[in-house]
């Protein structure tokens, strides 16, 4: 057995120059060798630009092909030519333990999945100025890379003798579970799209993943809904709703830190169910984010929190305008973009201009969290401004402080996180059980903080 290359997807050229690479250095190993695997999950799918399967575990391997000067530390890559991004060392952190939860559900027990960056070009053409102590995770293509791959220093478990090795038939098992995965059941076109990935129910909706079918660069999240209706004219109304909904929806997306609405549809086969198409975005939701900085014990740099605030702030105060409010900010709803960019998205909760409307939400509660207002806690009319805020304040704590529980957010806990005053007067505000003594607007928080 050699090792066997697995396409699932057309790769870049950075990633056809790993892979051939890979494929001449270890050509007389076993294993599987996916390139461009999209990894399904709740919020999406991960693409993998390579996952190397052989006798030490699973290799999942993150590509850049950067020319010129990178300056690096554990949060943010930035290029010489001003370009910056998340952390590769750290996105790919993120997909080796989804990887690894997947392998665990399915019965694989104590099999090593681990994250690295390939650099493409060599040293003298894009060095490296890197202050992480996950640095030593950072390769070229040179024999280092391979050792790595091959040998022990870098496997999961501690001692070694935990790590499972993986015999032919083991790591057939494992590209047999993983190939299908990044393969649809269900490969039909929808509206213009082809179904690409089932992603599995969300609240209130069933997701996929899409592809244009004229615009193959172009990647669409696809929510289906069902508008539930007892009667002809609940059903009309519902679909009328829907509509109203999803214009006042389409307005607030044309803005850099919300999720861009493509398209929304009835289904031409059912009257009471409706398509929807946005945006795909590449790169990890705040959750992801979150839970991994805590699990690493890593301290968020205050220049990144700003900045995640910042954005959001400014997508909260373009949504406000239009009188939408978005009434379910939370980690999971915000995507960090493999190009920096901020992200706020799912608005089934949101309550558009009519106050007596909830976008795709008919006679179902608003999900409760702890970032969640109190007065929402009551009743969704009792939204303003003023509530979408106070999650602004209560995502900011847990990034500021990190909990490794979910014990109740308390402002008094804001002195241990190293924050200026400025800044904790300002959360202490935004985290007021009381709207009146909340700011009245992003633009008023936008301002506080830059002050």
């Amino acid at each position: 057995m050699a090792l066997n290359h697995i396409p699932c997807a057309s790769p870049h050229q950075g990633e056809i120059f790993v892979r051939e690479y890979l494929l001449r250095e270890l050509a007389y190993t076993q294993g599987y060798l996916l390139t461009n695997y999209h990894h399904p999950n709740y919020n999406g799918t991960r693409e993998h630009d390579l996952v190397l399967i052989n006798t030490q575990g699973v290799w999942c391997l993150e590509v850049k092909n950067w020319h010129g000067l990178i300056k690096a530390d554990q949060t943010t890559w930035r290029h010489e030519n001003g370009i910056s991004i998340q952390s590769p060392i750290t996105n790919v952190e993120i997909k080796a333990k989804m990887l690894a939860s997947t392998l665990k559900n399915a019965g694989f027990k104590n099999i090593s999945v681990v994250g690295m960056v390939v650099l493409v070009q060599p040293e003298n053409a894009a060095p490296l100025e890197i202050n992480d102590p996950r640095a030593i995770k950072v390769f070229r293509l040179t024999k280092q890379l391979i050792r790595a791959v091959t040998g022990e220093q870098f496997l999961y478990y501690r001692p070694v003798s935990n790590n499972r090795k993986l015999p032919p038939w083991l790591m057939k098992q494992i590209s047999n579970l993983l190939v299908p995965l990044g393969e649809s059941s269900e490969r039909k076109t929808i509206l213009g799209y082809r179904i690409e990935h089932d992603l599995g129910d969300g609240e209130l909706y069933h997701a996929y993943e899409g592809k244009h079918v004229m615009i193959p660069d172009r990647l669409a999240r696809i929510k289906k809904y069902h508008l539930p209706a007892t009667s002809t004219k609940e059903w009309e109304e519902a679909k009328d709703r829907f509509k109203q909904d999803m214009l006042a929806l389409s307005r607030v997306a044309y803005h850099p830190n919300v999720v861009r609405i493509y398209d929304y549809q009835p289904d031409p086969n059912s009257d009471d169910t409706y398509w929807l198409m946005h945006e795909w975005i590449s790169g990890n939701t705040l959750r992801d984010w979150l839970e991994h900085y805590i699990e690493q014990d890593i301290p968020i740099p205050l220049e990144e929190q700003i900045r995640i605030v910042s954005s959001l702030l400014a997508a909260l105060e373009h949504c406000h305008r239009l009188g939408i409010l978005h009434r379910n900010l939370n980690p999971a709803n915000i995507y960090l973009a493999d190009d920096g960019t901020i992200k706020l998205a799912d608005f089934d909760y949101a309550r558009v201009p009519d106050p007596a409307r909830t976008i795709s939400v008919l006679d179902k509660p608003l999900i409760v969290n702890r970032y969640t207002a109190p007065e929402l806690k009551i009743s969704g009319r009792h939204a303003d401004a003023r509530s979408d805020l106070y999650s602004i304040g209560a995502l900011w704590y847990d990034m500021a402080l990190r909990p490794t529980d979910n014990k109740r957010i308390s402002a008094s806990q804001l002195s241990t996180a190293g924050l200026p005053e400025s800044i904790v007067q300002l959360l202490q505000r935004l985290l007021q059980p009381e709207p009146a003594n909340r700011p009245a607007s992003a633009q008023e928080v936008t301002a506080l903080l830059h002050r």
